[in-house]
């Protein structure tokens, strides 16, 4: 089931509803196979994160009043489509931004625009 995960043919949370879990115990069973060395560990995917956090600050700023997960549904509909994150992700990159409050990114437009 995890390698079918994995190659993609099957979401996580299907696969945990087929097996009549829910999809944290799978993520959790997976993390302890990892560690025990049944499961090789999956790669690191956080170059995904990097590669999209100019468009999600980027959106951020056009937007402060918009949470992650209305900023999640702007990237997804932008012209080029080329940024799908999830709101976990736009989350995280926000937070590591120091923009993660409307106040923060309302602050940081107020430095870029000269206003005290």
């Amino acid at each position: 089931m995890f390698g079918q995960i994995a190659a993609q043919q099957i979401t996580a949370s299907k696969a945990a509803q087929q097996l009549g879990y829910q999809p944290a115990y799978l993520h959790k069973v997976r993390r302890l196979l990892e560690q025990e060395g049944v499961l090789t560990p999956r790669p690191n995917r956080s170059w995904r994160s990097r590669a999209h956090r100019d468009a999600v600050i980027q959106q951020a700023l056009a937007n402060p009043d918009v949470g992650p997960k209305r900023l999640a549904e702007i990237l997804r509909n932008a012209p080029n489509g080329t940024c799908r994150v999830g709101h976990g992700t736009v989350s995280a990159i926000l937070k590591e931004a120091g923009l993660n409050t409307v106040e923060a990114r309302r602050s940081r437009l107020s430095e870029l625009a000269g206003v005290a």
